[in-house]
This record gives structure tokens, sequence and C-alpha cells, in this order.
């Protein structure tokens, strides 16, 4: 083998390397960025991405705990919302009614939510 050749090798292997590094950093920045904020969507573009870019098992591996987290906060905050939805503050019947209605909607959209995170989670 030439020097030639093995240096292309050798370079094609750093670079391997060097791309996996980089990505895994994009991946935990990424999750370190988007992990605090509630949207409006159950998954993001940037989640999409996030999922699409786990190639290898070690990303699946952190891309799925990410989701699971994303769904156990979901649910999570689905529980408040049904337990404010059952909770009786006094006043008037009418807006006592439909704060309650508010507050089941509110759970079963975040319900909704956290089963499409899990359901992602289960595909990876």
């Amino acid at each position: 083998m030439d020097y030639k050749a093995f240096f292309a090798e050798n370079i094609r292997g750093y670079t391997n390397i060097l791309g996996e590094k980089i990505m895994k950093k994009m991946i935990i920045l990424t999750l370190f960025l988007f992990g605090f904020s509630n949207g409006i969507f159950a998954i993001s573009e940037i989640e999409e991405l996030l999922i699409k870019e786990a190639t290898n098992p070690e990303l699946k591996k952190i891309a799925k705990e990410y989701l699971i987290k994303k769904a156990k906060d979901h649910k999570d905050l689905a529980e408040r919302y049904k337990s404010l939805s059952n909770l009786s503050k006094g006043g008037k019947a009418l807006s006592s009614i439909e704060e309650h209605k508010k507050y089941k909607k509110l759970a079963e959209h975040c319900e909704k939510e956290a089963s499409i995170y899990e359901r992602e989670a289960n595909n990876l």
C-alpha cells in the first residue's frame, strides 16, 4: 500500500469519527435547548430531525430517552389538569362548568401528546 492510499484511508476514518462526535454534541445541545420548551405541536421539527439523525444505537438510545421523558412530562401535566378539573373553587355555576371543561380539554390534549411521544420512542 502506498502512502497516498494509506493517508486517504486514515483521513476518511478520522472524519467519520469527527463527524460522529459533532453529531453527538449537536444532539445533546438540541436536547438541552428544546428540553424545556413546551410547543403547541407534540413533535416539533427539531425533534423530528433528532429522530431522523439517530442512525446508530447510541444516538437512538439518547433520542428514545428524551422522547420517553417528554411523554412522562406530558402525562404528569395531564394529571395536574385532571385534578384541577375536579377542583371546585365556588363562585358562579356557569363559570365553574366552563373552567372544568377547559381543564379537561387541556388534560386530553396532554394525554394525546404523551401518546405521540411514546409511539415515536417505541419506533426507534
